[in-house]
């Protein structure tokens, strides 16, 4: 079987909100992937063998003329893991003098 998917426009919108319990960091915000011309083609065989299927692919090409990513909000996480670095080093720091 030989599968083409052609000149496909995919805009891709996603609002993401992660709270820990108890409220102690939290990641919000807000992710856009557009991709534009999007061609997929693809060559594929199946077969049943013991009742179970099998699916071999032999080819696959895509292609893309343009795309993109844009991703905003706010993250805990990253203030959490930089202080946490921050701390380590100040320790290593001062255990040097």
């Amino acid at each position: 079987m030989k599968f083409n998917l052609s000149k496909l426009l995919l805009d891709f919108d996603l609002a993401y909100e992660f709270v820990t319990i108890p409220a102690i960091m939290a990641d919000l915000g807000f992710l856009n992937l557009t991709l534009h011309n999007l061609s997929v083609n693809f060559e594929l065989t199946s077969y049943f063998e013991n009742d179970s299927m099998s699916l071999n692919v032999s080819e696959v090409k895509v292609e893309l003329e343009q795309f993109s990513f844009f991703i905003d909000g706010i993250n805990d996480f990253i203030y959490v893991v930089n202080g946490f670095l921050s701390r380590i080093v100040g320790v290593v720091a001062a255990k040097t003098k």
